[in-house]
């Protein structure tokens, strides 16, 4: 099965003496003999060796220069390392165990309670590593992990049953020793979880915790609108990393019966009112423009948490082309984008005031900024007769200032217009939105200012790069005025100013680059400075200009 030389024989022996101490441990339990106390102790080192021989023997695979690894080889390496370290930790609690026995007055009180019954879950799931390993069925793992519920079930009934005889006073020193001993073996259950959920890495390549795992399948049963138990030929691979928290993978059954999905699908898991709120807002965006968004295949809902499977969208994320593609070629795909744009906002545009609060999502979002970058944060000052207001004087001053205006008319905005939340097919000339959980009718300069962030703070700096970055931002910053004038929105600068600001300086809490982050931090004061003086002047929004030089990098 493993061709590692040294690796499998020694997985062999750490799960064969697992098995032993674990047996030995029950025995001592139901006969306890100083004699099969000593060999348990000693024969504890001899796990610990195991594991650090495996763990060697790992990361030796792994870094040797002159063997190429495949994907399925690192994953399983991976596993193996996994299963051993916890392998050796339910070794370490059969020894803490027996140490608990030496404070018992009476073993026959631990014999009240079913501790046998998790034993022998225990050893079940450890004798069954080695056919997961051969088999690579990922229901097999699963069931492997399942049993840290049947441990956790009969720690609470015991557990309640303990708290119980306590309260009657009546044998607490023995009662609170079983205790400690149901601890050790309910950190065996969460032992064995991590080595199942460590057999699931090697055999889809990614880490996924059992929720997800059926919440997946679920999802494929729904689908199809029968059960779906076997996948063993899944195919998963997780992408697009997401701040939002939520788990979003490319998923595929190379099955060629009827219960393979149509196309490639995307899993996306999370919190259930993020992936409520995008479901809701897919349908929405489906009935207004169908092939725009993703079609929703099928949405689960468990406890706190919430899936999606949805169809995967062929092409590569606007901030991949902009890098990937010579002006030129973006000169021709662009104009597509704005177009999508302009329709979109044409069609959903409603004659509605709207309050602005994008000083207020700044506001609400600095104790994250400052967490990431403490250093952000200008003090009031003074230098001769010229005065330099505090970061919080200045930010209160925009909000004042916004709070007295509203955006003139709405639109349905994308809601996190970010380059990588956009996608191109390059094939058949069309774009597609992806990530919409937050979408909904608002100021149109929400979505602008985002778009022309994202593209600022692209952390390239090679010139011929950049200057594509910049001539996207020139570009989408041009059909914005246009759309605007075309709508005689006299505030467009003043709102821009606003949302720009708050997109510059909010954006720096996901940027480690010194350099690039305080640029976004120094941009978006220059920009409050500006509004700021211009409300104390008193003049109306409407004359305020934007200075677009802000925008480039």
């Amino acid at each position: 099965m493993i061709a590692f030389e040294g690796i499998y024989e020694n997985l062999t022996f750490i799960i064969l003496e697992t098995v032993e101490q674990i047996e030995s441990t029950r025995e001592y339990i139901r006969n306890p003999d100083a004699h099969r106390y000593k060999q348990l102790i000693d024969r504890d080192s001899y796990v610990d060796n195991l594991k650090t021989t495996i763990e060697n023997l790992c990361y030796e695979q792994l870094i040797q220069i002159n063997t190429s690894l495949s994907k399925n080889e690192t994953n399983l390496i991976r596993a193996i390392q996994i299963v051993g370290v916890n392998l050796e930790r339910i070794a370490d609690d059969c020894i803490s165990i027996v140490k608990q026995t030496d404070h018992l007055d009476a073993i026959d009180v631990l014999y009240q309670f079913e501790y046998d019954e998790i034993f022998c879950r225990i050893l079940g799931g450890i004798r069954h590593i080695t056919s997961v390993l051969e088999s690579r069925k990922l229901n097999d793992a699963l069931a492997i992990c399942k049993i840290e519920d049947e441990v956790d079930s009969y720690y609470k009934k015991n557990l309640t049953r303990i708290l119980k005889r306590l309260e009657s006073g009546e044998s607490v020193r023995n009662l609170v020793t079983v205790l400690f001993i149901y601890r050790h073996l309910e950190k065996m259950g969460d032992s064995l979880l991590n080595i199942g959920e460590a057999l699931i890495v090697g055999i889809v390549g990614e880490k996924m915790r059992i929720s997800q795992i059926e919440s997946l399948k679920r999802n494929l049963a729904t689908m199809h609108e029968k059960k779906t138990n076997n996948l063993t030929d899944l195919e998963f691979r997780s992408f697009w990393g997401t701040r939002s928290g939520c788990r979003i993978s490319r998923v595929k059954l190379n099955d060629d019966s009827e219960e393979s999905p149509p196309v490639k699908s995307i899993f996306k898991e999370g919190v259930i009112q993020k992936i409520r709120a995008e479901k809701e807002s897919l349908e929405i965006w489906h009935s207004l423009f169908p092939g725009l968004t993703p079609r929703v295949f099928s949405y689960q809902e468990n406890g706190d948490a919430a899936s999606l499977l949805l169809e995967f969208l062929d092409g590569i994320t606007l901030d991949e082309m902009v890098l990937q593609l010579e002006q030129e070629k973006l000169a021709q795909i662009f104009p597509v984008l704005c177009n999508t744009c302009d329709h979109i906002w044409e069609a959903t545009k409603k004659e509605q005031l709207l309050p602005l609060d994008y000083v207020s999502q700044l506001q609400r979002r600095l104790i994250t900024v400052r967490s990431v970058h403490p250093e952000f944060v200008r003090f009031e000052q003074t230098l001769g007769d010229s005065y330099i207001a505090s970061s919080e004087s200045l930010i209160e001053t925009c909000r004042r200032a916004e709070s007295e205006m509203s955006a003139p008319f709405t639109v349905r905005i994308h809601g996190d217009y970010n380059v990588s939340n956009i996608m191109v097919n390059g094939e058949s000339g069309t774009v597609h939105y992806i990530d919409l959980y937050r979408s909904r009718d608002a100021d149109y300069i929400q979505d602008v200012s985002v778009f022309l962030v994202s593209n600022f703070r692209l952390p390239v700096f090679d010139a011929s790069l950049r200057g594509n970055i910049n001539w996207v931002i020139e570009q989408f910053y041009q059909f914005a005025v246009a759309f605007a004038r075309k709508h005689h929105d006299r505030t467009f600068d003043f709102r821009m100013a606003l949302a720009l600001g708050r997109s510059l300086y909010t954006s720096t809490r996901f940027e480690l680059n010194e350099k690039l982050s305080k640029e976004m931090f120094l941009r978006a004061h220059y920009l409050y400075d500006r509004v700021a003086k211009f409300v104390n002047s008193g003049a109306p929004p409407r004359d305020f200009k934007l200075p677009e030089s802000v925008l480039y990098y």
